[in-house]
């Protein structure tokens, strides 16, 4: 059902118009889909090879006696495989 409404043009004269009765929009729902989670463990797959790098490379640096070498490749390394996994995650 239309309501009647009034409204003034620009020359002062008042004009009979109809007016929606549901003119406010209802929000929308937002749905979670469950069915593809490989994006809530994103910070899994940045985070764990670079930490994993710094890890087995402080190791093998105290075992070897190469202090920052090793540590510093391995968190190269860490840092490129971080990215690989965003690609793959990303072209899915």
């Amino acid at each position: 059902m239309k309501k009647k409404a009034y409204q003034i043009d620009s020359e002062g004269n008042i004009k009979e118009i109809e007016e929606k009765e549901n003119k406010i929009k209802k929000k929308k729902e937002i749905k979670f889909d469950f069915s593809n989670l490989d994006y809530i463990s994103i910070g899994f797959y940045v985070v764990a090879p670079i930490v994993l790098g710094v890890i087995v490379g402080i190791f093998l640096d105290n075992k070897l006696g190469t202090k920052p070498l090793i540590t510093l490749t391995l968190i190269l390394l860490g840092s490129v495989g971080s990215l690989y996994n965003l690609y793959r995650l990303t072209k899915k």
